[in-house]
């Protein structure tokens, strides 16, 4: 019985083999130079997202000023499963569920339109609406840092937020910045149980007066010379003394009840939870 052996019958045709190289070669040089390389694969996920703010402005006011309005704009919008807000202090994220195999873009069109209708009843002082499409591949392309032997951390911090943010955002194709780190001024109030007891008061009485008096509201419209300009009560804290000095309540003699009588204020700073050394 003959033998067939590899080796021989490689031997025996140089041609062919020298060919079948070559169209490797040339596959593998072709796929080098024309296949894409991504850092994640291509996902198409149907899932947009619309991002405001209010510098100052608690939460409760915050659902109530913008994250209702962009709601009841966008809920009716074609292709939409599921709307959640995510609110914090100044800040508003409402994310829009989009059903399976809806047109992102032809949505995300008819979203832009419906919240430039309703851009009227959102607070003059609330940060422009963004809208944007959830993508894998929208990681940071660029950190930088800013340091100062003169400055502080918190006024760092206020720094790259007030001025960095802004103009970086100027940049044409930037999406947005943010900043990270630094300390985050925090006003502590630390009731005292038994000084609220023995005024007949509750934590949340105290979150309610607070509440009452650091608003912002529309009281009217002037017209002078042609021009209507819109008019606002301004009672936003402003210093730590104004917040100590609210009225919680009122006594049965008549004598008004501070937080300052109930509980400690301090300025200072969000805990640090983690550093970074850069």
């Amino acid at each position: 019985m003959k033998q067939f052996s590899v080796a021989g019958g490689i031997l025996k045709r140089p041609i062919t083999v020298i060919m079948m190289t070559l169209i490797v070669i040339g596959f593998g040089v072709f796929s080098l130079t024309n296949l894409k390389v991504t850092l994640y694969p291509s996902l198409n996920i149907p899932v947009l997202a619309v991002s405001s703010g209010y510098n100052n402005v608690s939460p409760e006011d915050i659902n109530r000023l913008i994250v209702n309005p962009i709601e009841g704009a966008v809920s009716a919008i074609e292709g939409i499963e599921t709307l959640e807000a995510r609110v914090s202090r100044g800040n508003a994220f409402v994310i829009l569920r989009l059903r399976e195999g809806s047109d992102i873009r032809k949505t995300e069109l008819k979203v832009r339109k419906a919240i430039d209708q309703i851009r009227g009843e959102l607070p003059d002082q609330a940060q422009e609406p963004v809208i944007f499409q959830f993508d894998p591949e929208s990681r940071p392309i660029m950190r930088l840092s800013i340091d100062a032997d003169n400055r502080g951390l918190d006024e760092l911090r206020n720094i790259g937020i007030e001025t960095v943010e802004t103009r970086l955002e100027r940049i044409e194709g930037l999406a947005s910045a943010e900043t990270q780190g630094g300390l985050e001024r925090r006003i502590y109030i630390d009731v005292t149980p038994m000084k609220l007891a023995q005024h007949n008061l509750s934590p949340a009485d105290i979150q309610n007066a607070l509440r009452q008096n650091n608003v912002q509201l529309p009281i009217g419209n002037v017209v002078a010379d042609r021009i209507n300009y819109s008019v606002r009560a301004q009672s936003t804290y402003q210093t730590v003394d104004q917040i100590a000095n609210t009225i919680v309540n009122i006594s049965e003699n008549g004598v008004p009840i501070r937080i300052k009588d109930v509980a400690d204020v301090s300025d200072g700073f969000t805990e640090v939870t983690s550093l970074v050394k850069v």
